[in-house]
């Protein structure tokens, strides 16, 4: 992994760079072009919602839910399932410590 060296900040590379950026972020028309392509993909996106999608892909989607909601139902019945093991080892555990603390309480009388 290469580490970054404040020497580097100082390149020509790196002084061209932010000298395009700079021009970049100034430039009038840039802004222009970087709003205009906004607005075709907002286009785009809303008529996404109109085009029909093949019954394929339809497929794949209700395969994708379907999946999702397995692995949905089977991480709640191990996560019920772990819930219920903790419970019982605790349980388990704090009977076996108040045995313990009975027999040596009676091992001090």
């Amino acid at each position: 992994m290469e580490e970054w060296d404040s020497d580097e900040t100082n390149t020509d590379s790196y002084k061209a760079f932010l000298e395009a950026a700079d021009k970049q972020l100034k430039d009038a028309n840039e802004e222009a072009r970087r709003n205009t392509v906004e607005e075709m993909v907002k286009q785009d996106a809303a008529l996404l919602g109109e085009v029909d999608i093949s019954p394929e892909f339809r497929e794949y989607e209700e395969d994708d839910r379907s999946k999702k909601e397995q692995i949905n139902e089977e991480e709640t019945r191990l996560s019920l399932a772990e819930r219920a093991d903790y419970e019982e080892r605790s349980a388990a555990a704090v009977s076996a410590n108040a045995q313990r603390v009975s027999h040596a309480r009676s091992q001090l009388l």
